[in-house]
């Protein structure tokens, strides 16, 4: 998944999706992350920070930086 990172209604950072590079064992032995899997954007970041962003994953045009974001579009910068 594709995420922007929004603040004070602008676009700051675009978060690309993160693969497992390798297979990850639990506590018995079994694989819980196999390689190539995305790793969750709530392994990734704190509870916080992933209250600010936003999925874009869908969003056609894709915004980028500096774009704003009124809760329900992004809007390029004039």
């Amino acid at each position: 998944m594709i995420y922007a990172f929004v603040y004070n209604n602008e676009v700051m950072e675009i978060i690309d999706p993160l693969y497992w590079d390798e297979d990850v064992l639990g506590s018995e032995g079994v694989v819980i992350h196999h390689k190539g899997d995305e790793v969750a954007i709530t392994d990734r970041y704190t509870p916080e920070f992933v209250a600010m962003l936003v999925d874009i994953t869908n969003v056609i045009p894709k915004p980028d930086q500096r774009w704003t974001y009124d809760g329900k579009a992004f809007t390029p910068p004039a």
